[in-house]
Formats: C-alpha cells, structure tokens, sequence
C-alpha cells in the first residue's frame, strides 16, 4: 500500500474566505504538494454570507452555497462539516477536533473567521432575542417572525440595516412593525460622515422603518410576549422580537489557547506573509490582524487567500523574492443597502481637502490630495460611480472645470464625454471584492458570456456585494461577440491575425534595415541602378522621402492620441490601432527610401537607432497586444502595457534628433 508522501495542510474554517483559498489551491495545483484537510462547524459547505439576507422568506439556500460537497472530493480536499477544531498541539503538531480525530499537520491555516458581538447585557438569552451570522440563525428568525408584529434590530451598521429590511419585506403582506437602534449620532458610522448617514436615513424612513439614535441599551426585559429595550435616557421600546446587529469580532479563542500571539484589539497577529508568531501556522480574513488592523470585509480575506495559496505553492518557498506579500486590503465598499446605493471609495476618511454635492436624495463627497482624487463617499443613484471608482484607483487629477461642474450640477463630467465601460482601460478594476478586471471580463464577453449569471460563473465578478451588476450589463450589451465584430468588420478584418501580421512585417522591416548592407552607388551612369540611386544623391528626392517620412510620423502619433484624449470618441480603438500599425511601417519603407539601409554616422547614427528602437519596441506591443487579445487575460497584459510605456518614452528624443538633423543638412 502507497504512502501519502504529501505534506498535510489544514485548514480550520470553512466560510468564505477559506473556500476562496481552497479554490486558488486548487487552481495552482496544490493538490499535487498538499493533503488539504478542511473543517467546518456548520452543517453546510461554505456559502455566501453577504447575501444572506436575501433568502429571507425563501425555503431554498441552496443558491447560497459557493460549491456543493462534491466540489471538495473532485478536487482532491478532505472535508469534515459539522466538525469544530477543539485544540491544537503545536509542539507535536496536531490537532484534535469535535469528533475525537487526532489529525497531524505540516502546515495549519486559521480561517475561522468571526463572531457576532453581543453587548454585555441581561435579556440578551431570552426567548425572541436572535444574533444573525449564519445560515441557522436566519432560519431560526424567519420561524420567529412570522408570529411577530414588530421587530427592533440592535446596530445601525450594515447588517442592522440590511436584517432589517429583509424582516420588513418578508413580511409585507402580514405587516412588521421595523426599528433601528444605533447607540452613534447617525447610522453607518463607521462608513458614513453625518451628513452622508442623513441622506440615508431619509431614505430609509420613507421605508416606514423608524430610526432611534444615541440610544444606549441598558437590558431587555420580557412582559408576556413582548420584549423590553431599555435605554440610558430612561425610555423604552417595546417590540416582540430582537435582532442584535452590532458588529462583528475576530474569532482568535483558539489560537490565544494555544498561545499563539494575538492582538489586544482582537485577531491573530500576522506578517506580510499571512504567518502567525508559528511560522508554520497561518491567518487569512476576518480572524487576522495585519499590522494591527482588523477587516471586517470579505474582499481584504480574498486578496489574503490568493497572496497565500501563491506562496505555498511556490517552487522555492526560501526564496524571498518569490513570495507574495499582503501590503494591506481595500476598504472600500459598495453595496445596495435598502435599495440605495451606497459607496465608499479609496481615503473616504481623508482630513485633505473635499468637494461635496448634496440634496435631499443623494450625497456625493469628493476627497482630493493635490488636485488628485483620493476618495469618494456615495449615497443614492450616481451614473458617474464606475468612473469615479476608476478615477480613485488611478488617483486621478480633478481640473477645476471639473470641480465647478460638480459644484453645481454632482457632476463631474459632460454627458459626451462618458464613456462606456467597454472602452475603459483593460486594467481597470470592475469587481473590487474580487478584483476582476475590465480586459478579462470584455474577453469573457466576446466568447460566449452574454449573461450576468454566465460572467460571474467565469470570471467571479459580482460573486460578492452585486454593486457592479449594472456595469457587467452595460459592458454586455456594449460588448460585440467575436461572430459581430468580424461581420463589423469585414473590409480590415481587425483582429488579432491582422494586428499580429503588421507587427511580425514591421519587426522584419527594422531588423532589415539594421543588419542589411548600404545599397552602393552605381559605378555608370548608364544604368537603372544609377537612376535608382538617385534617391540617396539627389536633393530633390531626399528631401521628397524626408518630409514624407516626417508626415507618416506625425500622422502615426495624431493616430495615438485617440487612446490618450478621452474627447475623441469616434471610431473603434482596434481599428486606430491597427492603421497606427500600419502607419508603422510605411515609416520604415520611407526610411529605407531616405536612406538606403545607410545607419549615418555621429548624429545621424542616433537619430536612426532611436527610429529603429522606437520601430522595434512598436512591433514587439504590437504582437503581443494581438496575443492578448486572442488569448483574454493573460500574463501578456504586463508586457503589453509595459512596452507601451517604452514605446512612449522613445518617442520623445525623436522631435529633437530631427530638429538638429534638419539643421545640420540646411545650414552645415
């Protein structure tokens, strides 16, 4: 019988960020260099908590789950549901868990997640009195509800509000009475400055759900079925169900219980490399603490799953320059909540300069350092918020033609000048929860993903919050298939194959005109070659593919600007790109005509190596831009965009090499 020579990893946690990590293990092949051994507590295989709300008042769940059961056997990992890790040895290196099985690890993972914080009160363990986290505890209170007439949710952050609001619209028909109590000045303050949580407590109010702020909950009492809230000011709400809905906590009991070190605020202490003070034991999502810092988000959990599975499945793990290091997690978040939109973006909190735009239904807040856009605040219906996330991640420079604009209208573009997120930047992030990008998502779209669903099955956008599920359709329905864009096209036929062969034509063109020898002159005048030749000895001529060469680079660099000015909309990119190359190398052409494969000499000789490096570096993006396009996302996107930029930099000595050239035949 085979010996499994494999190191054993566990992973303890099964929610959403540990399915994540298990997902990129497998997708790195993991599964060849590990025995991967999960538990989870819960009955179920992980789901997704963040849309929990929206299966109240529906039996099914099974939409919830992330992947069924038999994901993990076909993958190759040992799933144990239903079982809890009850202790670790990190001296013999074991575990013991719930169902008395003593397991061996090499390597051990803290994904255990959090818990939900319940306020050291009394009545907190009454009857009616629920916390919500799990998929248990939202059908324990739908079950409750249905005999309530009121309920009050106790925390006015993301989830009171969201509980809320599923309780109030499940029971539509049969009437709840809804509150919100929040112990803070105004609702979402851990988001939301006070005149943003305005906005959206007017909204929520016109939803007939009430509002009470500063309200510090002392104890619950029961009167018959009737539940008591007790507040500091001396009043009381009556309800006949309680939710309690205020925050989140690091689960980290069993890590302190084998002395691992933890942070006094809450969470396992990690490094950069998600290791814990064992550097054989690991933290991911909410249960960790990085540099003191503790996520309550799922998409900082994502980015912590992918940096490790990366590490641990490197070839050369000893190799510091081979690992990943997790520099911190996105905190923005853009959720609808209630039915608003709601959006915080980049430094939200950032004490540098803002412009804000407010009537009673929308907030909109501008942080700007420099003249460049840091962070955004967000409350109702903006058409502007994919580009104004864009702009936040580029940090991008706001005009003050843009900020009047704003002033006055909450706008900070013309309405001609938005563009389609078909047409944004191939880097640019759409999905920030999962960090999915435009240039993957149009590829997805062009070969067959004409749906929503189908988008986030392939590329996992809107798998989490659902915020950018407005622009997947808009790029949906911007987006052509293969099939439509070769009908569109049939003359030029732009495609990879036709921006693939003016590049492989240019590249020979430049490494001819390099390592071909000078044409000579002709030796008699009596000749063809002799009159050929004339173009290398005769002013006239020279000055004729001088100026022409000049016009066709010029021309090429006007072709450019389609991609750099956002103000010329006309016309499909592909197609400038394409006569750009094209352009490309009829500048070649001419200059074998202006020089007759002569490199020059001092001068001359760095003005026709900068042309050809200029030539050279065009034709290698060129190439590999076509590839990418073929293949979608691929790790050619790095080398596309970085020869782009040398190609951009080379262009710049060029004016001047030619202005002295210029000088040089005229005057010298």
């Amino acid at each position: 019988m085979e010996t499994d020579s494999r190191l054993t990893l566990v992973i303890v946690g099964n929610g959403m960020v540990s399915y994540k990590f298990c997902e990129r293990l497998v997708e790195n092949g993991a599964t060849a260099q590990f025995h991967v051994v999960v538990f989870g507590e819960e009955r179920v295989p992980a789901y997704d908590r963040v849309h929990l709300t929206e299966f109240f008042g529906s039996d099914d769940t099974e939409d919830l789950l992330l992947a069924p059961e038999t994901w993990y056997t076909e993958n190759g990992i040992e799933l144990h549901l239903g079982t809890s890790v009850e202790s670790i040895d990190r001296e013999q290196r074991i575990i013991h868990t719930s169902s008395d099985l003593y397991i061996e690890y090499d390597k051990l993972v803290f994904a255990t997640g959090s818990y939900p914080f319940v306020p050291s009160i009394d009545g907190t363990n009454l009857p009616g009195v629920f916390v919500y986290r799990t998929i248990d505890d939202l059908r324990d209170i739908e079950d409750y509800s249905r005999n309530a007439k009121s309920v009050a949710a106790i925390g006015g952050g993301l989830l009171g509000l969201e509980v809320t609001r599923a309780l109030e619209i499940s029971r539509e028909e049969g009437g709840i009475e809804a509150h919100i109590v929040h112990r803070s000045s105004h609702l979402m303050s851990r988001q939301l400055n006070p005149d943003a949580a305005a906005v959206l407590q007017n909204k929520v109010e016109e939803m007939d759900i009430r509002v009470h702020l500063n309200k510090q909950t002392t104890h619950i009492t029961a009167e018959g079925k009737t539940r008591v809230l007790h507040f500091t000011d001396g009043s009381l709400l009556p309800v006949e169900m309680v939710v309690i809905s205020a925050g989140v906590r690091p689960r980290d009991e069993l890590a302190r219980a084998c002395n691992l070190i933890c942070s006094v605020d809450g969470g396992i202490e990690i490094n950069d490399e998600l290791q814990t003070s064992d550097t054989d034991i690991y933290a991911i999502g909410e249960c960790a603490s990085h540099k003191g810092k503790f996520y309550g988000l799922v998409s900082p959990g994502y980015k912590m799953a992918e940096v490790l599975a990366k590490n641990l499945t490197a070839v050369e793990k000893q190799n510091e320059k081979r690992l990943q290091r997790f520099e911190g997690g996105d905190v923005s978040t853009t959720l609808k909540l209630m039915g608003v939109d709601v959006a915080v973006f980049g430094e939200y909190r950032s004490e540098d300069a803002h412009i804000t735009f407010a009537n009673s239904d929308v907030y909109r807040q501008l942080a700007y350092r420099n003249g460049k856009c840091v962070g955004a605040t967000v409350v109702g219906i903006w058409r502007e918020m994919g580009k104004v996330q864009q702009a936040v991640a580029a940090n991008r420079r706001i005009w003050f033609w843009n900020s009047w604009r704003f002033r006055r209208k909450g706008k900070l573009w013309r309405e001609q000048s938005m563009q389609g997120v078909q047409n944004w930047s191939e880097d640019t992030v759409i999905c920030n929860c999962t960090g999915v990008k435009r240039g993957e998502l149009s590829h997805a779209c062009t070969t067959g993903c004409r749906t929503v669903a189908a988008l986030s099955e392939t590329t996992g956008a809107a798998t989490v919050c659902g915020m950018c599920v407005p622009l997947l359709e808009e790029l949906i329905i911007g987006m052509p298939t293969v099939s439509e864009r070769y009908e569109d096209n049939p003359p030029l036929q732009y495609s990879w194959r036709g921006l693939f062969g003016a590049s492989l034509v240019g590249l020979f063109l430049v490494l001819l005109t390099y390592f071909s020898r000078p044409i000579p002159f002709s030796a008699t005048a009596q000749n063809l070659h002799h009159v050929i030749d004339a173009l290398w000895r005769d002013n006239f001529w020279k000055q004729v593919t001088g100026y022409t060469l000049l016009g066709l680079s010029a021309g090429a660099l006007i072709l450019s600007l389609r991609k750099r000015w956002k103000w010329l909309p006309f016309g499909d990119f592909g197609i400038w790109r394409l006569i750009h190359a094209l352009i490309g190398i009829g500048t070649l052409v001419f200059l074998v005509a202006h020089t007759g494969f002569r490199l020059g000499n001092n001068l001359n000789q760095i003005l026709m190596m900068s042309f050809l490096m200029l030539n050279l570096v065009g034709t290698l993006g060129g190439g590999i831009t076509a590839l990418s396009a073929k293949r979608g996302s691929t790790p050619l996107h790095r080398w596309q965009n970085w020869l782009i930029r040398v190609h951009t930099v080379l262009f710049w000595p060029l004016p001047v090499l030619i202005l002295f050239h210029i000088i040089a035949i005229y005057y010298f």
